[in-house]
């Protein structure tokens, strides 16, 4: 068990936190029970629980882990190492843009809407939190947020931080002025 927990996380990808919250995961499967984020956090002192729900949100943005239908489970490793080094497919070297025409993930409703302002565009790797951080720096009159949760599904429009949460395949942003800026989860 524990070799299959050393190749499953190997530590020197992870701060401690970030381990136990990723062994605490891998020990609640082998047990044959489903790591839920609150049987998760459950597991550590009561006063922990905040460090535990910005460790879980940090290892889903770095492809750690994987929360589906409330389930989370820890990512192959070569998914997540990849993306910690940079090596990912589909990503250039130049800002760290990725390769792919946005295109070709937007429904036709929504190609037709936008094809002008974002033929130019290269997409940027989707990063919640700093997503999330830019939702709340932004002014609102000026700047707009729409989030594609599946591919070819419409863009539907974010309101409030809370809707910038998995699944999340990619994410447009509009502001007056300044332009389009596309995040997809590669």
């Amino acid at each position: 068990m524990t070799e299959t927990l050393l190749e499953l996380c190997p530590s020197k990808r992870l701060s401690s936190s970030e381990w136990a919250v990723v062994v605490r995961c891998a020990l609640l499967k082998f047990e044959e029970r489903e790591p839920t984020v609150d049987l998760l956090t459950g597991l550590f002192r009561s006063d922990d629980r905040e460090s535990v729900l910005s460790s879980v949100e940090a290892l889903i943005d770095r492809n750690v882990l994987s929360l589906e239908e409330g389930v989370l489970s820890v990512a192959d490793t070569s998914l997540w190492l990849a993306c910690d080094g940079g090596e990912s497919k589909g990503t250039s070297e130049e800002g760290g843009r990725v390769n792919i025409d946005p295109m070709d993930i937007l429904n036709e409703g929504d190609r037709s809407l936008w094809a002008p302002m974002l033929r130019a565009v290269l997409p940027l790797p989707l990063v919640l939190s700093e997503v999330k951080k830019r939702f709340d720096e932004a002014d609102p009159v000026l700047t707009q947020f729409f989030v594609l949760r599946k591919v070819e599904e419409r863009l539907v429009p974010v309101t409030r931080a809370s809707q910038i949460r998995p699944p999340i395949k990619a994410m447009l942003i509009w502001s007056e002025g300044e332009g389009a800026d596309f995040y997809l989860d590669f």
